[in-house]
């Protein structure tokens, strides 16, 4: 299992064929992802064989972690808030 975030924009999850990111949310997998005024970080943890090294002109972003998601589309999860009261 690998642990991938998809930045966004939208509160959405990780559809098929989607850019992610290899690793856990922080400062240097947004920098590598290129999406720094993202709103969102959806994080989960896939299989490997879901994960696609980039071929062609793009094969440069493999080397920054970037891979392309070949696995079934996985729904967002609601948020819920820790504040009991909202």
């Amino acid at each position: 299992m690998q642990n991938v975030v998809r930045y966004t924009n939208a509160p959405e999850g990780i559809p098929q064929g989607s850019w992610v990111q290899v690793g856990k949310p922080g400062i240097g997998t947004r920098l590598m992802s290129g999406k720094l005024r993202a709103a969102h970080a959806v994080t989960v943890r896939v299989p490997g064989e879901t994960l696609s090294w980039p071929s062609g002109v793009e094969w440069f972003k493999g080397v920054i972690g970037q891979r392309k998601y070949l696995g079934p589309s996985i729904p967002p999860t609601p948020f819920k808030s820790p504040m009991p009261f909202q």
